[in-house]
């Protein structure tokens, strides 16, 4: 009896020495859980986002639909002003923004450096949607509820994204380009690096090429039915928008690193440190101004006037008819920020991070805000307000203080 008793009692303390298998289990089932929760997460992160972004109406006259606001550049936009007083919001956008934003239908759309495009909403600064590609995209512009833009990459194509489901409607191939494209009566402009301008009508076919000395590295203007564009390779050219025939041509000392205004006369700033205007009939110089430094920046035209900043650290206003210096203002450092005229203030940005708010009249400075970084392209108005982006990967607002009733 004490026999069996004692060899109960070894069976029972075996059975408590051996390893069970229930903790086991519960290990195999987390680890199930854990890796089937990854490969869920996996594939969710690489379903194409559909999510459906609301737009506003568009509202006539207040859009920045274009790079420099007009299919000419004049980067002038004739409406009351309303001065800003303070930072109203500021974006983290994950890469260099050195094109101006575009904005219109209630959006900021920024191209950024880090091979994506930036949709934030205008009036609050939430980020709404990052759109990933293989290479850095152009600035884009609004056409309907579209974007149009270029992506430079192995294979580059040119796109129309729609913007409210986050898209691609169209997509078509082209050459390499860092120039944004230009939505035209005639169809859309594509300006590709090795120096081929192309015109491609609705359907896509090409209706007329032109080649320049490569690179083309900025925008072309339009005005009058002609197209007038400047390449980096000290040429000026003058087309018919129809066909591309040329006009006529003008060759200047220096290359050119920003696009043309036309009001009138054509506008550019050169390498050579001068800056020109010329006949838009027939290409003839009708005046230059010598500077002290490199012109990078695309100039701002209004009734009277003509704007641009130089790399001798000045700023300047020129009588846009005869070249006579108007104003000069001390800004400071580069200037690699094209300016932006709204009514009776001219907005720019400096390389040291500051926007400047200056009297278009007698160039007296009446704001100044600070960013984090330096400010490589040029400013824009919508809806009454500035947005402005720098080089530390921020995109701001400035606007109205908000007045409480």
């Amino acid at each position: 009896m004490c026999f069996e008793r004692q060899q109960r009692r070894d069976e029972a303390a075996l059975i408590r020495r051996q390893p069970s298998e229930f903790p086991d289990l519960i290990r195999r089932l987390r680890l199930v859980v854990i890796v089937s929760g990854m490969v869920f997460l996996t594939v969710l992160s690489c379903m194409p986002n559909r999510v459906k972004v609301e737009l506003a109406d568009p509202i006539p006259g207040a859009g920045w639909i274009q790079p420099r606001l007009d299919d000419a550049n004049t980067a002038f936009l004739d409406a009351p002003v309303t001065l800003p007083d303070q930072l109203l919001w500021e974006a983290k956008t994950g890469g260099d923004i050195r094109a101006e934003p575009t904005a219109d239908r209630g959006i900021i759309v920024a191209a950024v450096q880090s091979s994506r495009l930036f949709f934030v909403d205008a009036a609050t600064g939430k980020s709404l949607h990052r759109e990933e590609f293989a290479g850095p995209p152009t600035s884009a512009i609004f056409v309907n509820d579209s974007l149009a833009f270029a992506v430079d990459a192995k294979k580059p194509h040119l796109y129309f994204w729609d913007i409210a489901y986050q898209r691609a409607g169209r997509e078509l191939p082209i050459t390499r380009t860092v120039a944004p494209p230009a939505f035209l009566p005639q169809g859309q402009l594509v300006q590709m690096y090795d120096g081929t301008v192309a015109m491609i009508g609705p359907d896509g076919d090409t209706v007329w090429t032109y080649h320049l000395p490569p690179p083309l590295l900025v925008e072309a203007a339009y005005a009058g039915e002609r197209l007038y564009i400047v390449s980096g390779g000290k040429r000026v050219v003058c087309l018919r928008g129809d066909d591309g025939t040329l006009l006529w041509e003008h060759s200047s000392a220096g290359g050119h690193a920003a696009s043309p205004a036309v009001d009138g006369l054509v506008y550019f700033g050169s390498l050579d440190s001068n800056f020109y205007a010329l006949d838009c009939e027939t290409g003839e110089m009708r005046w230059f101004f010598h500077t002290g430094g490199q012109i990078f920046t695309s100039p701002a035209v209004d009734r009277g006037r003509v704007y641009f900043g130089a790399n001798d650290g000045f700023f300047y206003a020129l009588d846009k008819q005869s070249g006579a210096l108007i104003w000069k203002l001390s800004a400071g450092l580069v200037h690699n920020s094209s300016p932006v005229v709204w009514d009776t203030v001219v907005i720019f940005g400096t390389s040291d991070g500051r926007v400047l708010v200056v009297d278009a009249k007698v160039g007296r400075l009446v704001r100044e805000f600070r960013t984090r970084g330096g400010i490589y392209c040029a400013p824009i108005v919508y809806q009454d307000r500035v947005y402005v982006a720098d080089a530390k990967r921020r995109l701001y607002c400035f606007g109205p203080a908000t007045r409480t009733e």
